[in-house]
């Protein structure tokens, strides 16, 4: 943003830089020196943990358990691979999206062997 922006991978913070310096920033600074992760996925798709998974597919089995719905259900996912589709479509095509796309993205193995395709 235009006051200043903050970026993580996995559980890292790796960048933060704000206009405006707080007593704080001191702490989350040194805590930035410890990485704690491998790094992001995008450099090595492999680096990325499986952590986030877990923690949804155990979501999805409390909610089954439970009889409630779960945190993020079927309509919101979709939104988010919408979202990172949109992001890869707009990287090999250098244009800019809107969402919702037109029509329903159609999952294909690429070119760069995406699941060992």
């Amino acid at each position: 943003g235009s006051e200043g922006s903050a970026v993580t991978e996995e559980e890292d913070i790796v960048k933060w830089d704000f206009a405006k310096k707080r007593k704080s920033d001191e702490k989350i600074l040194a805590a930035m020196a410890t990485r704690k992760s491998g790094g992001g996925g995008a450099a090595d798709p492999a680096a990325i943990g499986h952590h986030g998974h877990a923690r949804q597919f155990q979501d999805v089995l409390n909610a089954i358990k439970r009889g409630v719905p779960p945190s993020i259900d079927g309509p919101e996912g979709r939104r988010s691979v919408e979202l990172i589709l949109a992001v890869y479509k707009a990287a090999e095509t250098g244009k800019a999206l809107k969402l919702p796309l037109a029509s329903d993205p159609v999952l294909r193995a690429r070119k760069v062997g995406v699941g060992g395709m």
